[in-house]
């Protein structure tokens, strides 16, 4: 059983580890989940009696399509750029951007590849620092993407593109940035409509 409240109706900012009681002091109401795709409507879910794992209990994925390359031996850089999909599923907002990502590291690749992947959470989670591992077999290469905070496998992709050697690896620290269709539109309607406030509190 769930509940959609304002955060401004709480006495204090919860955070997701808090266990939160009702104010008539009955059954605890266990965990707080921010909303991911709206950040500007402060609004957050509380879960009665379904913890929370400190994972993403809606299932929202974005899917990544591109490419990029390698160029590692025993050190260098990587690059990648392409287009990233969030379906909206679940009953959320979809959305639409495009990706960037850079980082250095070491270990022996030299290679490029188109790709198809995915990452898990909101289309705010394909943005950050990430660890990524990459493996290259022939023709196939394939890019882990780890939270360096908590060790998670967020994502992956697979690709298909030529390698300088049969097989290599890399790591690396990438810092990815992404602009979306809806950052724009939320750009537009500030500039051209001015800011409107949406806070349910006021």
């Amino acid at each position: 059983m769930s509940q959609l409240l304002p955060l401004c109706s709480l006495k204090k900012r919860p955070q997701i580890t808090d266990a939160l009681h009702r104010p008539d002091g009955r059954q605890p109401l266990i965990g707080l989940r921010l909303s991911l795709l709206e950040p500007e409507r402060p609004y957050g879910i509380i879960v009665q009696n379904n913890p929370i794992n400190m994972g993403d209990p809606i299932g929202l994925i974005n899917f990544l399509f591109g490419g990029g390359g390698s160029l590692m031996a025993p050190t260098g850089a990587e690059g990648s750029g392409g287009v990233v999909l969030n379906p909206g599923w679940g009953g959320y907002k979809g959305d639409i951007g495009i990706f960037g990502s850079t980082g250095t590291g070491g270990g022996v690749n030299v290679s490029s590849d188109i790709f198809a992947g995915y990452i898990k959470g909101s289309m705010s989670d394909v943005s950050g620092v990430t660890t990524n591992i990459n493996i290259v077999a022939g023709l196939v290469s394939l890019t882990f993407f780890i939270n360096p905070d908590t060790g998670e496998l967020m994502g992956l992709t697979a690709g298909l593109g030529p390698s300088a050697s049969p097989v290599g690896a890399s790591g690396t620290i990438s810092a990815t940035g992404i602009l979306t269709l809806g950052d724009l539109l939320k750009f537009l309607k500030g500039r051209f409509l001015g800011d409107q406030k949406l806070h349910p509190c006021h």
